[in-house]
């Protein structure tokens, strides 16, 4: 297998349609090609999407109900603050839920809640628990009335939901209860009602950024719907993702018609947001290095100064920026703790076999794509110094790993599309389906 080492010819070459074709395999310092000629087509700028490309949702729901059924009489409404915490000491670990939802739609919330909660390690659904979810959901005249109610088997507390609304937002309800239950149990929600962003090639020479539900609904398409859009990320006011134009590449967000919010006649690209800042890679004085700016563009703060090449910021615990960096040799991951200038303290997190790519961070985990040949997810826990490889050990490439809130689930693109699992790399699905090599980039709403 040849290796197109994208970035340094990207930085160096003045080609406009190389960079362009290139921008997709930027974010790796070392992308894998497998054949000559397609070293050739992404040289031309006529990098090709595979035949038959193609992407849909996938959701998988149990069977409902389908006579209309009358409302039930409403339930008791439960006067909780909004901010309350399930209290009972059990002494059990993990806490166990029994779901107790009727009415003809019931089937569809049960299995959204077992699925969801299945993902969570401190909770179990078991018949004999020491929590319960209650409620029922049927069709109305005016689409679909819903309650779930989740507390104590004693019934000493409780947190109530309802819904009532047309039956396609029965699932992102179910999903919304289930993140109230997670963190009503364990203090910390999981993503489950969240959203994914990722690139998507369309065609020769176009790429967009979509944006999903987290169990792939609701697919929406963020970018213009022109040239080469990549290297998205969620921030204030939408989605910032990088184009690629005849001088350079620049950094803009959704809804902005893709007008440059960071711009220039160089490389601006894989925009970060958190701390209150926009972080992303330039090479805007010569070598590429990490950058940040206010989220409007402006306040521009170089933040590394190495003669390597320094890529793919991240968000780090602690006001710390983590970035993939060649200083040292062989791409690895390090983290740049919180402080100003130059002199700012940085320490090489990651020290595997091979090349160390686009990280995320969470808490004491990161994540990270391990590139020797080929791509796979591996998660190293910073506390006791154990990395495993996430991903299956199929054939294909794994790349791009992005955390759910509360640092549960692992997204990233492999084969056969966007995949979703716990953070062991269990209960693993295809929330996107696409054909290989079209999607890449996943970013998780947080």
């Amino acid at each position: 297998m040849k290796r197109l080492h994208a970035l340094g010819a990207f930085v160096a070459c003045a080609c406009a349609a190389t960079a362009a074709a290139q921008l997709e395999d930027a974010e790796h310092l070392s992308a894998p090609v497998p054949e000559t000629v397609h070293l050739l087509e992404l040289a031309a700028g006529l990098e090709r999407p595979p035949a038959g490309a193609t992407a849909r949702r996938l959701v998988a729901i149990a069977p409902t109900a389908t006579a209309e059924t009358s409302p039930s009489p409403a339930l008791e409404t439960d006067t909780a603050p909004a901010d309350w915490r399930l209290t009972a000491a059990t002494g059990r670990s993990p806490a166990t839920v029994t779901l107790d939802v009727g009415g003809p739609l019931g089937p569809l919330l049960r299995t959204t809640l077992a699925s969801d909660l299945a993902y969570v390690h401190a909770v179990r659904v078991d018949d004999d628990a020491d929590f319960t979810v209650q409620g029922e959901a049927v069709r109305s005249r005016t689409g679909v009335q819903a309650r779930l109610r989740i507390g104590p088997r004693d019934g000493t507390q409780g947190h109530q939901r309802d819904y009532q609304g047309p039956e396609e937002g029965l699932l992102a309800f179910a999903h919304s209860f289930a993140d109230d239950a997670v963190e009503a149990l364990t203090g910390r929600r999981s993503g489950f009602a969240g959203r994914l962003t990722f690139s998507r090639r369309i065609a020769r020479g176009r790429k967009d950024i979509f944006v999903a539900a987290a169990d792939g609904r609701n697919l929406e398409r963020m970018s213009s719907g022109h040239g080469i859009a990549t290297l998205p990320a969620f921030g204030p006011g939408g989605v910032f993702y990088s184009v690629a134009t005849p001088t350079g590449v620049f950094i803009t967000r959704s809804g902005l018609d893709d007008r440059p919010l960071v711009g220039g006649r160089r490389t601006n690209m894989g925009a970060r947001y958190c701390h209150g800042r926009l972080y992303f890679a330039s090479s805007r004085d010569g070598n590429t290095d990490i950058y940040s700016v206010l989220p409007d563009g402006t306040d521009e703060q170089r933040l590394t100064h190495d003669e390597g090449i320094d890529v793919s910021p991240t968000c780090a615990p602690g006001g710390g920026i983590a970035f993939v960096s060649s200083r040292r040799g062989r791409p690895q991951v390090f983290l740049r703790n919180a402080g100003d200038g130059p002199t700012a303290e940085v320490e090489q997190l990651t020290h595997g076999p091979g090349e160390s790519q686009t990280p995320a961070l969470c808490g004491r985990f990161v994540a990270y794509t391990e590139v020797e040949d080929g791509m796979r997810v591996v998660l190293l826990d910073r506390e006791t110094g154990v990395r495993r490889q996430v991903s299956p050990g199929t054939a294909g490439d794994h790349l791009d790993p992005a955390f759910s809130p509360g640092c549960r689930m692992l997204a990233w693109v492999g084969p056969g599309g966007l995949h979703v699992a716990r953070r062991d790399g269990h209960l693993r699905r295809v929330i996107v389906e696409s054909a290989p090599g079209t999607l890449g980039t996943v970013r998780w709403e947080r």
